[in-house]
């Protein structure tokens, strides 16, 4: 029977609405997202956070903090390489090189060549709301007194390059001053709808409004293949993890999802999420499929409209999103219920990110849950929701179990006269 939670961790709570979501190398998850072209004061960007456990639950500090401009982050796939720490306090240190592919959704009226290098840190204090439940980023105007128009321009001019340098010198560092990774941003044009990274890291594939998924080359974005695969856009796309094909969704199916059979790396099964056409009252439905053959094995009901997926990277739980903010979370050789969060965020789910399993800095951060998966909305929360450990018996109750009964066998025999 499903295990029914009333509640889950907030782990942090962006200032933008967010769209996509990748944890990286453990510790580190990207959340992207923005206002879109409208002037509304939101922000298009991405927010890097280092996750931690407080002793209680995860939580998460943002580090870093990076402006794309007019144009909000509707997708985005990670990869990363470790590279040799510069610090001459510790030589043997790693940190990650993390590279960032970015589906930008762009009016018509704004220039698709979008600057990649003002990637900017967040002031360590926290926004906090004013009186009468105003947001913390509005500031008071001030009424502009008669100054010589040329002072006030040269002033202009002299702030946005402190601004500009400020931005430069702090692109790879975090609040604490130290590198802990390396950022290459690549900016996808605004034909392209969904992107995916194959799963050794070699190629890229990117889905677009045409109809077309083009796959590159990594890291020198070389285009190396373009397939017309629908009559309209792509809704989502994935590799194999032999890298040698793609799965591209569109009409019923919303999500597609490879995922490496539990013990068997070899053997590959393929999850989708798919919705009724018309009407919102029938249920979603979760299928899995061979790889090969491509035949449905399983199918699954789930109520309501499912607006995301994830599989964990041990291929073991499944978990998706609804249009009205449910996760569940299912085992994904069964396709069993697990867990059900009826009101994870009171939005839509837009996305799931689960944080690596076998990971230790991942196991630290995640309370050394059995997993964990993220889940994000336009609700502006960062949530994760855990699985528990199977319950087990602690060594010291088994040592005092064991003594309590040699005390009772030798007072029994003693009394016996054994």
């Amino acid at each position: 029977m499903a295990n029914i939670q009333e509640k889950c961790e907030v782990v942090a709570t962006p200032n933008f609405p967010a769209y996509a979501i990748s944890a990286v190398s453990g510790r580190y998850v990207i959340v992207g997202g923005g206002g879109g072209a409208a002037r509304t004061g939101i922000k298009n960007k991405f927010d890097v956070y280092e996750l931690y456990h407080n002793g209680k639950q995860t939580k998460a500090e943002r580090v870093v903090s990076h402006d794309v401009g007019p144009a909000c982050i509707s997708n985005l796939a990670t990869w990363c390489e470790l590279e040799k720490s510069t610090s001459p306090v510790n030589h043997s240190a790693s940190s990650p090189f993390i590279y960032l592919a970015l589906v930008l959704k762009l009016s018509p009226k704004f220039d698709s060549a979008l600057p990649v290098d003002d990637i900017v840190l967040e002031d360590p204090v926290i926004e906090e709301p004013i009186a009468n439940g105003n947001h913390g980023d509005v500031r008071q105007r001030v009424q502009n007194t008669p100054r010589d128009e040329g002072v006030r321009l040269r002033e202009m001019i002299a702030k946005k390059r402190k601004q500009e340098r400020i931005r430069r010198e702090s692109i790879n560092s975090t609040l604490r001053g130290e590198q802990y990774f390396t950022f290459d941003v690549k900016e996808i044009g605004n034909v392209e709808t969904v992107v995916r990274v194959s799963w050794d890291d070699t190629l890229l594939a990117t889905g677009g409004t045409d109809g077309f998924y083009r796959v590159w080359e990594l890291p020198s974005m070389k285009k190396v293949r373009e397939v017309r695969a629908h009559e309209k856009e792509v809704d989502d796309l994935d590799f194999k993890p032999d890298g040698k094909q793609t799965n591209g969704v569109k009409y019923k199916f919303y999500r597609a999802r490879y995922a490496m059979v539990e013990k068997n790396p070899t053997d590959v099964r393929l999850f989708t999420i798919s919705n009724a056409v018309v009407g919102s009252k029938h249920p979603g439905i979760i299928a899995k499929w061979n790889a090969k053959a491509y035949e449905q094995q399983k199918e699954q009901e789930v109520p309501g409209t499912l607006s995301s997926l994830s599989i964990s990277d041990n291929g073991r739980y499944l978990a998706t999103g609804t249009m009205d903010g449910a996760v569940y979370i299912l085992i994904a050789f069964s396709l069993q219920m697990l867990q059900k969060v009826e009101d994870a965020h009171s939005v839509f789910v837009t996305g799931l990110a689960w944080l690596p399993t076998e990971c230790p800095e991942s196991k630290m951060v995640r309370g050394y849950s059995e997993a964990s998966v993220l889940s994000i909305s336009c609700d502006n929360t960062l949530k994760i929701h855990h699985i528990p450990r199977k319950s087990m018996v602690p060594v010291w109750a088994v040592a005092v179990i064991s003594v309590i009964v040699l005390f009772l066998t030798f007072t029994l025999a003693s009394y016996l006269g054994l």
